[in-house]
């Protein structure tokens, strides 16, 4: 992400004109510290963990982040009153795709529902009879 800013910021073709900003919070794997964290961001009242910083002016316009499923859903029910937008590049519950009780939320990546749907298709349309299928846990990743 601060790769992706900085060449946003770098750029006079991308974004003309604006500069954006970040704060960037470790929620340590707890929905009630990424809960506490957003409500931070969108009230502007300091949060001591800071881990990367490059101040915005004004209000925070949009949370990138969570990860997973769960603490989108608990952030987004706590958040939707305000209208700040969450984006989340790995949640996948079909249930964030509700308009009407996570208003705010948007991802970047399919639920999984239409992932579900296009693997089948995929195994429809090659014919496949058999399906071999892996997973990795996200305590896997902890140390990269």
């Amino acid at each position: 992400m601060l790769f992706a800013i900085e060449e946003i910021n770098n750029s006079t073709d991308l974004l003309p004109g604006i500069e954006l900003g970040y704060k960037i919070y470790d929620a340590c794997g707890s929905i009630a510290r990424a809960v506490r964290v957003a409500l931070s961001l969108i009230n502007g009242n300091e949060e001591t963990a800071t881990t990367f910083e490059k101040p915005c002016s004004g209000s925070v316009p949009a949370i990138m982040g969570e990860t997973s499923s769960s603490p989108c859903m608990a952030i987004n029910t706590v958040i939707g009153p305000f209208h700040t937008p969450m984006v989340s590049h790995f949640a996948t519950c079909a249930c964030l795709s509700n308009k009407v009780k996570y208003p705010s939320f948007l991802r970047t990546i399919p639920s999984d529902y239409y992932q579900s749907r296009a693997l089948a298709q995929m195994v429809k349309h090659f014919g496949w009879t058999w399906d071999g299928s892996t997973r990795t846990k996200a305590e896997d990743y902890r140390d990269y």
